[in-house]
């Protein structure tokens, strides 16, 4: 954990990057694969930061990034620092179009310790894989806490590139704390969806 403003700046200098788009120039001889590296075209974006994970749509029109920003924290480590995810189009040259702020979540230092608690707001945010450019998010409806008393804990909800991501689908509630979820063939609504709770050591896996 960061501990001295100089810490800080060593996280920032060795974590800082920009994100660059690498044109290969692959041949294929005798059923052999090849690439020369002499012969890469780099192409650099307008994204820079502390990038802590970049994942495309399945059909390679839009990016997830989810950028680290301070203000930092020297009482828990980087995976709770202020997070914000991005949506963006990839255009033509591989340019990349901001869409949507996906959310924007502050330093997570007062999580509960007990079993069942989590980051409170959109924990997560990733692709439905048999949609084209679709998300699925997690938001917890009772603030991360396990012992507020909450007929729901979580909720899960889709956002669609169609209206970029503005109109909140929801899936479901979760009366346990959400665990996992597996997209069915189809619709990206036909799902999996595991949800426990340790205290009672309960798990349910509801189709829908």
């Amino acid at each position: 954990m960061l501990k001295t403003p100089h810490d800080r700046d060593l996280f920032i200098h060795y974590c800082t990057s920009t994100l660059c788009w690498v044109k290969l120039n692959i041949s294929n001889q005798n059923d052999e694969i090849t690439f020369s590296s002499s012969e890469l075209i780099v192409n650099k974006t307008s994204m820079s930061g502390i990038i802590s994970e970049i994942r495309c749509s399945p059909d390679f029109s839009h990016l997830l990034v989810h950028f680290i920003h301070e203000p930092f924290s020297s009482q828990v480590p980087y995976s709770r620092f202020p997070l914000t995810v991005v949506s963006y189009r990839i255009g033509e040259n591989a340019n990349c179009q901001l869409v949507k702020v996906i959310c924007d979540l502050p330093v997570a230092d007062s999580i509960p310790t007990a079993h069942d608690a989590c980051r409170p707001g959109r924990r997560i945010v990733s692709w439905v894989l048999n949609e084209n450019s679709s998300l699925y998010v997690v938001e917890a409806l009772d603030e991360g806490n396990p012992k507020k008393v909450s007929n729901f804990r979580d909720r899960i909800f889709l956002l669609h590139s169609s209206d970029n991501f503005e109109q909140e689908h929801e899936i479901t509630k979760t009366e346990l704390r959400y665990s996992e979820i597996l997209f069915l063939e189809g619709s990206g609504k036909r799902c999996l969806i595991r949800e426990r709770w340790w205290s009672s050591k309960i798990e349910i896996l509801n189709h829908l």
